[in-house]
């Protein structure tokens, strides 16, 4: 069931567009739903964690995870930089400027975004390239994806796992 002010939206549209439609038509002489109000919604506040809950989930991480390198890079890569799921799952290894600290990311719209690698990420990432470089070997170059699974699964799935796993 949808909440009241949502339905209320619903019913303040529909009105408008029939009154609309009678004026348009000329079988009103005035809109009368002109100075009607909309109802605002209610706007949350997103949910974060704490400095110190950052760093006990990355410990748990590292901890109890197989593919540790891979999977405390994935959650160091949100917790620092703030990217979006779409735009981490597209991340290429061309998209990571070592020498210079930036990452290049793609969001919405493909509208390229340049973020800084802040201190304990970029350590984080050259201990992941390292475990890349072993895995991969000489296709680490040419391997384009940053990162990959070797199940048969959806990035988005891998990642909502992992979060659901260890938080």
């Amino acid at each position: 069931m949808l909440p009241e002010w949502v339905s209320g939206c619903y019913r303040n549209t529909h009105i408008r567009g029939f009154f609309s439609f009678l004026f348009e038509e000329t079988l009103i002489p005035e809109n009368p739903t002109i100075h009607l109000k909309k109802p605002k919604l209610e706007k949350k506040l997103p949910i974060y964690l704490t400095v110190e809950e950052c760093h006990r989930f990355i410990d748990i991480v590292r901890r109890n995870s197989i593919n540790r390198e891979r999977n405390v890079t994935i959650i160091a890569l949100f917790l620092y930089t703030g990217m979006r799921l779409s735009e981490l799952t597209g991340l290429d290894i061309h998209d990571l400027d070592m020498s210079n600290q930036i990452i290049r990311v793609f969001g919405k719209g493909r509208k390229e975004r340049l973020i800084p690698i802040l201190a304990p990420l970029l350590s984080s990432l050259k201990s992941y390239l390292d475990y890349r470089k072993g895995i991969l070997g000489a296709d680490c170059y040419t391997f384009s994806p940053l990162f990959f699974t070797a199940k048969n699964q959806t990035w988005k799935e891998s990642i909502n796992v992992l979060f659901m796993r260890y938080s």
